[in-house]
């Protein structure tokens, strides 16, 4: 038994080709600032809290989850008749008091690949249904060895009562080696003439470093094969969330041994009524040599 989990467990470890970094909000630490500014932020991440903490921070924990128990919630404030963003940033930043704002002041994160891939839930209200939350990337960039911040991407984030999934790719292969990435979540496009008031709930964000040939939709460690077990007869599906269909697959025993290959049809399905595979622990490796990901299949 021993031997059959270090082979899957072997094949399973060399599936991946890209860096990826999750963040679900669950662990949250206090600053480290004076009384009484004693507020939390999210684990690895910078806020515009110390800026209207003598208000009331713009950056909470809330229980509203899109999963898990924790997310967080991003919320523009009445400061003095005036509306004010809040933002909380994935990247080496600090809070400029004198400008009131946070400085994208430095290294970022670091781009070991040439594509980008960011996914998160939302939920956004405010007072005006015109007016939106942003997210927003940048990379520091060394022109003639002068560092410049520039923006890569930014969407805008509509009205949605419940958690809605975004994503967005970037080709980043004309960035280079030294660059860097900053991301950015704000309460509300910025327009400072009303209250808008926007809150703009963030869960389940995961960034992806990818190479340009990997597969982007294999890229998800969140592929879903059901049913499993299955029987040697049935059809498996396999998607994450939207249909892959058309991705090549090749099907192996314990031993390594190729058992069949093919293509996922247009439903993004396995019909094993059309083949001859015997009962058995196999794994379902799905794209090609520059792109994989496997699976674990049990077959009865």
């Amino acid at each position: 038994m021993k031997c059959l989990i270090l082979s899957i467990a072997l094949i399973l470890l060399y599936s991946g080709i890209h860096a990826q970094l999750e963040y679900s909000f669950e662990n949250w630490s206090r600053e480290n600032r004076p009384l009484p500014f004693l507020y939390e932020t999210p684990d690895g991440w910078t806020t515009t809290n110390a800026l209207t903490e003598f208000i009331r921070p713009g950056v909470l924990q809330t229980n509203d989850a899109h999963s898990g128990s924790k997310a967080v919630l991003i919320q523009s404030l009445d400061v003095f008749g005036s509306n004010v963003t809040s933002s909380i940033t994935l990247g080496k930043a600090a809070v400029n008091f004198i400008n009131r704002m946070i400085d994208y002041n430095g290294d970022g994160l670091k781009f070991d690949k040439q594509s980008v891939q960011l996914s998160f839930w939302y939920k956004y209200s405010s007072n005006f249904s015109n007016r939106y939350g942003l997210i927003k990337l940048y990379h520091y960039r060394y022109i003639n060895n002068v560092r410049k911040l520039e923006n890569l991407i930014t969407d805008t984030l509509r009205h949605s009562n419940s958690y809605t999934y975004v994503k967005i790719k970037y080709d980043a292969s004309s960035i280079s080696s030294n660059d860097t990435l900053v991301v950015v979540f704000k309460s509300d496009d910025g327009q400072a003439e009303n209250l808008n008031l926007g809150q703009l709930w963030v869960d389940d964000v995961v960034l992806e470093f990818l190479n340009n040939n990997l597969d982007i939709e294999l890229s998800n460690n969140k592929i879903k094969i059901y049913p499993n077990p299955i029987s040697n007869k049935g059809k498996l599906v396999v998607n994450n969330g939207v249909i892959l269909g058309n991705k090549n697959y090749n099907l192996y025993d314990v031993s390594g041994r190729l058992a069949t290959s093919g293509v996922l049809n247009d439903q993004g399905i396995i019909d094993f009524s059309e083949l001859i595979i015997k009962s058995g622990i196999y794994v379902l490796s799905l794209g090609n040599e520059l792109s994989k990901m496997n699976k674990i299949v049990f077959i009865d």
